[in-house]
């Protein structure tokens, strides 16, 4: 008996050995091929669902395994879905023209904002970093692919800001979603990279910090 439970033992280890290094190779793989395209969106996005992979077995209900395009994978999101995600962004606007410390609503408890260097997490922290916000006067966002599963969407988008003076901040985002008991849909994770400098209007004062939401 000792014997067979040492060779069980062994054939266990083996068999996580082998686990831990696809997920390795998966996730060097990825960021791999994201440093050498030079898109900062793309390592974005690829960083991000990679870690969700991390810790966890790759099944093809991972977004990961949806993002590698395999053919029995489902590449896009159902029109339904993504009407879903398209209507989260449009009251996260509403919102946020109303009073921008409300967007933290959109967020689940343990929710993380990460991005230009920084990371807040909670809802109290990310209700304070939305109101930092009141410089600005709009807000559009626009989806540029939506996929996962109805419980566990993610989206990749773009995002721009306009201030009292006119300058803007545009930024594309990475938000993984997870849906609440009550069926809302909120963000569990935002990842954000700038895309373009700031553009000040001809003439316009300088108002706005460096450092502001994405």
């Amino acid at each position: 008996p000792l014997s067979l439970l040492n060779r069980t033992q062994a054939s266990d280890a083996r068999r996580s050995a082998c686990v831990s290094s696809r997920r390795v190779a998966l996730g060097t793989c990825w960021i791999g091929c994201a440093t050498q395209t030079g898109d900062a969106v793309r390592f974005v996005i690829i960083l991000a669902l990679t870690s969700q992979v991390i810790g966890s077995e790759w099944t093809p209900s991972t977004p990961l395994a949806t993002a590698r395009g395999d053919a029995q994978v489902r590449t896009t999101a159902p029109a339904a879905l993504r009407a879903e995600v398209e209507a989260l962004n449009a009251a996260m606007v509403s919102a946020f023209k109303t009073n921008p410390a409300t967007v933290a609503d959109f967020y689940s408890d343990d929710a993380r904002i990460m991005g230009g260097g920084q990371a807040y997490q909670g809802r109290q922290e990310i209700a304070a970093y939305w109101a930092q916000a009141t410089m600005f006067v709009d807000w559009t966002l626009e989806i540029i692919e939506v996929g996962g599963s109805s419980d566990a969407p993610w989206q990749l988008g773009r995002s721009v800001l306009t201030g009292k003076s006119g300058r803007t901040m545009e930024t594309h985002f990475v938000g993984i979603l997870e849906r609440q008991p009550d069926g809302r849909l909120k963000f569990k994770l935002d990842m954000f990279t700038q895309a373009s400098a700031k553009v000040r209007a001809p003439g316009a004062a300088v108002e706005e910090p460096e450092s502001v939401p994405r």
